[in-house]
């Protein structure tokens, strides 16, 4: 369905869719059939960012991919750069100042120069190129300079618009394409520009890399002075302080106190153990003998003091000599010479009273020797304990002091070691910096295949898109009807009939009655009809109907015609009221001189209403006037009421809805109201209050007449020809 209404919208502009793509066509043709040939040279520059071959040796750090784009990009925004195309235009320039073979024809500008002024440009452009300098456009001498290279087109902005530089899909290489009209300039652009963007990028990368370099090399001695100036202040302060190391020295004073206390703990244990055995031999011993003992004892004790003197200054030597193997030979010999005085003791009792008891008298003398040692040692041992502690305590502050030292130390070789790091990568990054290469130079190439027809072609073509692309859009936010079923779920409205649109401008059709056999007037009879046969079915007896519309040029003067001239062919007495007091066309058309006004005004009566045609008509004199204004309202039903005596059927043509008064007053009066829509037609919001006002008229609406449809047969005869061309 909405596919037929755009079909007739393509339809109404179908001569301006097919003219303006002919006059694109037309017009493109002549724009550009003096275009010069083109040519396209193109070079490629291998980067080394992803090509494994020339990675650093040794070197296994991977870029991710949106690293590796990036490099590529900045590559290519820098061969872009105003610096790098400014090299190539003075270069463009000097060949074709200074060249009898110019690459392109010299522009009025170049023409104007003067030897001198030729001289100076020569001049000019040389020293910039040398010093890799951009005109300044503030002085008025560089800025003529600059113009004329605009006039020939090589300036930066001309260049940029035909260069094309790319990365080749996903590998090392960088693309570079110039258009011209000349294909030895092509090459030369392209060529130059590989040549400049690989001086330029080396120069500045190498010598940022140096600035690395001599950086990192002024940070790695001060750090090594740092790192040196640290060691000689620990050895320092360990030489002042008489320490070799520390460590070593606090694990040699733990270790030897250890060994007294283990030592200490031993002798503990043989004091327990001689002065419980001692204990039990002298409880062997009676008095009497205890007495004899004791004498003998302290003969004894005079005899080998001495031995025990030398014994015990052994012993505290031993210890403080951490058990030196010499004191303990010694004190294994004192030991064998103490063990012998105290045998050749009881040796001389054999005839005291203590002889059963010889072998109890050694072990207790052996004891007591043995005791009285061990309680010696254990003193020694105390003092010794105490020496060392207060030696290990004496290094604790020097430790404090000695870690801080090599806290500071440590620190200082890691950011060396990590300054050296940087620094020797540097170096090699430096020897194996990024070496741009041209790996295909630029040559002339054959002009490229002609675009012109294709250009041609495409104006019109796009011309085309474009004026059916804007019908679309108007056809989308159209919101006009084109169809009944549309109207009555608009309206919430019946429609009584459709009328097709004809061809002829005549408002009757009476010869179709007679003598019209084309489809159309046929399709348009059938229609009148149908419309006939509901109208009567609405209006019965009720005799009065009021035709109106929304607007104005929907068609209700030809609505009221020809419904009117329908029913006088059934043989009914029709009478049209022309009730449109400012438009009376229905007046005009006939020019009668019998006026509704007259009438109500009772100067005429109805038998005054000539009668000699199939319809009688009654006019009115046109003047600004409304119905009410003529006469007062039971006059006017009463004078109304007699026409609708005397006539089977009265249609009133009154104004549109548009001019609300005069179609209310007139529908006071009507018995049934027939609105006419045209098709194509939108509702505005005026029109809507209207169709609110005909739902309020209880049973005086009748429905719609939806005029100016399109037939089927025609919409059918336009498809075909549409696509059969």
């Amino acid at each position: 369905m909405e596919l037929k209404y755009f079909l007739k919208l393509v339809k109404k502009h179908l001569l301006w869719l097919f003219l303006l793509p002919v006059v694109a066509i037309v017009t493109t043709f002549f724009l550009i059939r003096k275009l010069p040939d083109t040519y396209i040279s193109r070079a490629r520059v291998a980067t080394g960012i992803v090509d494994d071959t020339r990675k650093i040796p040794g070197s296994d750090k991977s870029k991710s991919e949106s690293d590796v784009n990036q490099e590529f990009s900045n590559l290519i925004q820098t061969m872009q750069l105003k610096l790098i195309l400014d090299q190539v235009s003075y270069k463009l320039m000097l060949h074709d100042l200074l060249d009898k073979q110019p690459y392109r024809k010299a522009s009025q500008n170049v023409i104007d120069l003067n030897p001198a002024a030729r001289k100076h440009a020569i001049e000019v452009y040389t020293k910039k190129y040398n010093q890799r300098e951009a005109l300044s456009l503030w002085d008025n001498d560089q800025f003529g300079l600059y113009k004329v290279f605009v006039s020939m087109g090589y300036d930066d902005g001309s260049l940029l618009k035909k260069l094309k530089i790319y990365r080749w899909e996903y590998s090392d290489f960088i693309d570079i394409e110039f258009e011209s009209e000349n294909p030895v300039l092509s090459a030369f652009v392209v060529n130059t520009i590989c040549n400049e963007f690989i001086t330029y990028y080396t120069t500045i990368l190498r010598e940022n890399q140096e600035k690395g370099v001599r950086f990192l090399e002024k940070l790695v001695a001060m750090k090594q002075d740092t790192l040196n100036n640290k060691i000689q202040e620990l050895k320092g302060y360990k030489l002042q302080n008489r320490i070799l190391s520390l460590p070593e020295q606090a694990r040699a004073l733990y270790n030897q106190i250890s060994s007294y206390e283990a030592e200490k703990q031993k002798l503990e244990q043989s004091i327990a153990a001689n002065s419980g055995t001692l204990k039990v031999i002298n409880q062997k011993f009676d008095p009497s003998d205890q007495q004899y003992l004791e004498r003998s004892a302290e003969e004894i004790n005079e005899k080998l003091i001495e031995t025990k003197s030398q014994l015990q200054k052994n012993s505290d030597e031993l210890i403080k000599s951490n058990y030196n193997t010499f004191y303990l030979k010694r004190r294994d010999s004192l030991m064998a010479i103490l063990d012998k005085q105290i045998k050749l003791s009881t040796d001389r009792n054999v005839y005291s009273p203590l002889s059963t008891k010889q072998s109890l008298v050694a072990q207790k003398l052996k004891l007591e020797v043995d005791l009285e040692m061990s309680k010696n040692s254990i003193a020694t041992l105390e003092n010794e304990i105490n020496t060392l502690n207060q030696r290990l305590d004496l290094l604790m502050p020097h430790e404090a002091v000695i870690q801080t030292y090599e806290g500071d130390i440590d620190l200082a070789s890691k950011e060396y070691l990590e300054v050296l790091y940087k620094y020797n990568q540097a170096n090699l990054e430096a020897s194996y910096a990024l070496q741009l290469r041209q790996v295909e130079v630029a040559m002339p190439n054959q002009a490229q295949p002609s675009k012109k027809i294709f250009l041609v072609i495409l104006a019109g073509v796009v011309t085309f898109v474009i004026y059916l692309a804007a019908l679309v859009i108007v056809f989308y936010f159209d919101q006009s009807i084109h169809d009944a079923k549309t109207l009555v779920g608009k309206t919430r409205l019946p429609v009584l009939g459709q009328l097709p649109l004809l061809s002829s401008k005549n408002l009757l059709i009476h010869t179709a009655w007679e003598d019209g056999q084309s489809f159309q007037t046929q399709q348009f009879k059938n229609a009148l009809r149908a419309l006939r046969f509901e109208v009567d079915k609405e209006v019965g007896d009720a005799r009065l109907c009021l035709i109106t519309s929304l607007q104005e040029g929907a068609g209700k003067t030809f609505t009221t015609l020809n419904l009117a001239y329908a029913y006088a062919k059934i043989k009914k007495k029709v009478l049209i009221i022309d009730g449109h007091f400012k438009d009376p066309v229905i007046t005009k058309m006939f020019d009668t001189t019998v006026y509704l006004e007259d009438y109500l005004q009772g100067n005429i009566n109805l038998f005054d209403i000539p009668r000699d045609h199939a319809v009688a008509i009654l006019g009115n004199k046109g003047e600004d006037i409304s119905i009410l204004e003529l006469q007062d309202y039971q006059t006017i039903i009463h004078q109304i009421q007699q026409l609708a005596n005397n006539f089977d059927i009265i249609f009133i043509e009154g104004s549109s809805l548009e001019h609300s008064h005069n179609a209310k007053e007139w529908s006071m009066f009507a018995r049934k109201i027939l609105p006419v829509f045209e098709n194509g037609r939108a509702l505005t919001d005026d029109d809507k209050h209207a169709i609110d006002y005909l739902k309020e008229i209880n049973g005086k609406m009748t429905g719609w007449v939806y005029n100016k449809t399109f037939s089927a047969k025609e919409k059918k005869s336009f498809l075909k020809k549409l696509l059969n061309g």
